[in-house]
């Protein structure tokens, strides 16, 4: 469908192109991006109090099964727990970095309020994250923690490393330990094998893929309906 190809050109790869050249020439200031990070992170803030707000009381998450205490999942104003880790996960990878590279400067007999705010920030996006179980959000501030120690040892600085650290601690608490093997795992790996089926049928599908917007399609020749939903892409 070329109509949807052209839709999925525009959102994933020309606006982010448009909108970081935007941002580019005209925030050059560094209160103009800390102007930036902190919008960022009060929109995502919004969300993550909707979200640990669900986790608490079981009201308005998206699906009945994701209500029960045992395996309660929440969705903010989304449809699917995902979506709220997809969002939030890389504003708590920006405020750790952001924090790590420059936490302010401290005054003697001054209080860091700008470095409480960053933390507060950065704990409530996580709490919010680690609330939607999202195996996804996790691996990636799993990731994320990684690189942030890794490209700070040389500095031996200790608050980046212990942002890091910590980090890598919270995802490393119980939502992750029981994802590999739920629901969610077991989709991902029937989406993994059929699209490895398809790229492996012949040279042009190996080489081309199947296109912007043609993944559904493709879905259909091996999907079953009573355990896989219809997708856009093989979700990683």
């Amino acid at each position: 469908d070329p109509r949807v190809a052209w839709g999925q050109w525009k959102a994933y790869l020309v606006e982010p192109i448009l909108l970081g050249v935007m941002l580019h020439s005209t925030v050059r200031t560094r209160r103009g991006r800390a102007l930036l990070l902190y919008s960022v992170g009060v929109a995502g803030l919004g969300v993550a109090i909707l979200a640990i707000t669900q986790w608490f009381t079981g009201i308005g998450i998206a699906r009945p099964e994701w209500v029960a205490p045992a395996t309660r999942r929440v969705t903010a104003m989304f449809t699917s727990p995902n979506a709220v880790g997809l969002l939030l996960g890389p504003i708590a990878a920006l405020f750790a970095g952001w924090l790590a590279q420059r936490p302010g400067t401290l005054h003697p007999g001054r209080f860091p309020w700008h470095v409480v705010v960053k933390v507060s920030f950065l704990i409530t996006l996580l709490a919010a994250i680690a609330a939607t179980r999202s195996t996804g959000a996790l691996l990636g501030l799993a990731a994320a923690a990684a690189v942030l120690v890794a490209a700070t040892l040389r500095r031996r600085s200790i608050i980046p490393l212990a942002v890091g650290f910590a980090i890598a601690l919270l995802i490393g608490l119980g939502p992750l330990r029981n994802q590999f093997t739920d629901h969610s795992a077991a989709n991902r790996s029937a989406l993994w094998a059929g699209s490895l089926a398809y790229l492996w049928e012949s040279p042009t599908h190996a080489l081309l893929g199947n296109g912007l917007g043609g993944f559904p399609t493709t879905l259909e020749e091996f999907r079953d309906p009573k355990k896989l939903e219809r997708v856009l892409y093989p979700h990683t």
